[in-house]
């Protein structure tokens, strides 16, 4: 079914998290094994002072996307997609929804970029940091709220 839905997709890797072998979901693709971790995406989401270590593509890609979920889709093993493997958003199912609609709301969740986040939209580093939007999620009940990992106030300096 995936290998059928993703045919004339333009994907860079599959990342599988869990225990099993690895399957060849898609042919010529990368499948990589990752371990489930969220402590992960709070270490990442400390803003970097460094910021020699920021890319342009890094920077171009923060302005128009999520750091974390741009371009990217979750699909769990009962086929529900969702933006992040940590989220409990449902943008759809594979096999119940149309791929193009799926696709389609997947997209508004790429596109919430600091832009759009409360006290963010106002920080001068606002496209070198990473985003995680469901630690926002979490810990405040909105989406839209600051990470509340992020130590840094645009207000303060």
């Amino acid at each position: 079914l995936i290998r059928h839905i993703f045919r004339y997709e333009k994907i860079s890797a599959v990342f599988l998290y869990g225990p099993g072998p690895l399957p060849d979901i898609i042919p010529s693709i990368d499948t990589v094994r990752k371990e489930k971790n969220m402590e992960h995406c709070k270490a990442k989401a400390v803003p970097d002072r460094d910021r020699n270590k920021i890319t342009n593509s890094f920077y171009q890609f923060n302005r128009h996307y999520n750091s974390c979920w741009g371009n990217r889709i979750t699909i769990t093993k009962d086929n529900t997609v969702r933006p992040c493997l940590y989220s409990e958003i449902v943008t759809g199912h594979l096999g119940h929804d149309y791929f193009n609609d799926i696709m389609e709301k997947a997209k508004e969740y790429w596109a919430i970029n600091k832009d759009k986040i409360a006290i963010c939209k106002e920080c001068e580093f606002r496209y070198t940091c990473f985003d995680c939007r469901e630690l926002a999620r979490r810990e405040n009940g909105d989406l839209l709220a600051k990470n509340p990992f992020c130590n840094y106030d645009p207000f303060q300096n």
